[in-house]
């Protein structure tokens, strides 16, 4: 097991960044006396991971203590933010054995320094505040969703309603199975994207857009629905 696995193992977290959970733990030393292994130290994702510690301390003590005013709260927020409560929580997950740092600072007691030990926590946070915000930046989660409404959901939805209204004996009873048929078929557009590796590509937009203005003027064919009354136009386009 590597160390990153370990980290992982400690923090009970797994990373599909590793080089933000690498990163985090790269002391500035560690940098000096070996600077073609690491571009840059944990310093800015410690700048990172301390605004938003401050943040997070900040509205839930806004939350919990509604009657408190504004200088308590910023005394409470400082209480629990400053570097001792910092390092105490570090140590406590055991942060310190992972640190990557230069032999002097090791051999001066660098593992167990509190400044130390804070730095890699607030380094630690920001790599997860990094990790989150690339899941939900990214296509990983906005990309299948639009694939799923564009690709499975509309070019049915006349379909769907045409068979319900006007192609079933007992549309109340017949109809919820049309619609599990449905949800199946997203499922296995979601699987087929993910097994063709074109979830990061404008394929999909491309393909789900296609479908759509097929099934779109496949739907001008379709009986009106709910069923044209008697005298208005068939067609559900007019």
């Amino acid at each position: 097991m590597g160390r990153l696995d370990d980290v992982e193992q400690s923090l009970g977290l797994s990373f599909r960044r590793r080089e933000l959970l690498e990163l985090a733990f790269v002391h500035g030393s560690y940098l000096n006396e070996n600077p073609d292994d690491f571009g840059e130290s944990n310093e800015r994702l410690e700048f990172l991971g301390d605004a938003l510690i401050g943040l997070v301390i900040a509205h839930e003590l806004y939350d919990r203590f509604p009657e408190r005013q504004e200088g308590e709260l910023t005394t409470l927020r400082s209480a629990l933010v400053r570097g001792d409560t910092l390092a105490q929580t570090a140590a406590s997950l055991h942060l310190g054995q992972f640190i990557l740092m230069g032999g002097g600072e090791e051999a001066s007691g660098g593992r167990e320094r509190q400044s130390t030990l804070a730095a890699v926590f607030e380094a630690l946070v920001g790599a997860v505040l990094l990790l989150g915000l690339s899941l939900t930046t990214s296509y990983t989660v906005f990309l299948p969703l639009m694939i799923l409404f564009f690709l499975c959901y509309m070019p049915t939805l006349p379909l769907t309603n045409a068979l319900s209204f006007t192609h079933m004996s007992d549309p109340k009873t017949q109809f919820p199975g049309i619609r599990v048929l449905g949800t199946i078929g997203w499922i296995a557009a979601g699987l087929l994207v993910g097994w063709m590796e074109i979830a990061n590509s404008a394929r999909p937009f491309q393909l789900g857009a296609g479908a759509a203005v097929l099934m779109a003027i496949y739907s001008l064919t379709l009986p009106h629905t709910p069923p044209a009354k008697s005298g208005e136009k068939p067609w559900a386009f007019v």
